[in-house]
């Protein structure tokens, strides 16, 4: 294959260019950690949790323990993990560990509420703040609401906390009714 003659003395010049000095290191080269097997399964999504891992304490952090009739509100509830293993952070962490409501019905009933994810990984003698959101029920009156943590799609945590609420009535009138500022 032939250089074309426009490019031949830009090809000359590259081939009798003198040696380039030695490269010098601009910042140290970052060190490498080595990580066991273990550890990295211990911190994978598709881990499965053993029964150590599901030991936790909650603390419910609100003294205003009042909710209007259909309506959001958030409560502040201290989660610690007791467990062995680090749960993860986040909206679509793996494994899904949620703090969790529950309403207490007629003859102990349990009605499912929403989960409120945690924001953060949280590790093994570690605690957080949770804002949970809770939705209040349709009912005005004293309801007594069950706060737990879920690992999602598998089982409940087993380490409720229960408190009673007091709802009531939107200002206006009706339970749940939107009122202007």
């Amino acid at each position: 294959m032939s250089v074309p003659e426009h490019d031949a003395g830009a090809v000359a010049a590259f081939l009798d260019a003198p040696p380039l000095p030695p490269r010098r290191e601009a910042r140290p080269r970052a060190s490498v950690a080595h990580v066991a097997l273990d550890e990295i399964v211990a911190r994978s999504e598709h881990r499965e949790l053993g029964e150590a891992d599901y030991r936790a304490s909650l603390k419910l952090l609100d003294d205003d323990l009042r909710l209007v009739a259909r309506e959001w509100r958030t409560f502040d509830v201290e989660v610690s993990n007791l467990g062995t293993s680090e749960w993860p952070g986040g909206l679509e962490a793996r494994p899904q560990i949620r703090v969790g409501y529950r309403w207490v019905g007629r003859r102990g009933r349990l009605k499912e509420g929403t989960q409120t994810c945690l924001g953060a990984p949280l590790r093994p003698g570690a605690s957080a703040i949770v804002p949970l959101e809770v939705l209040g029920p349709p009912s005005v009156g004293r309801h007594e609401i069950e706060i737990d943590l879920v690992h999602e799609h598998m089982r409940w945590f087993g380490c409720a906390i229960r408190a009673r609420i007091d709802v009531r009535a939107a200002a206006g009138g009706a339970p749940g009714a939107l009122t202007a500022p």
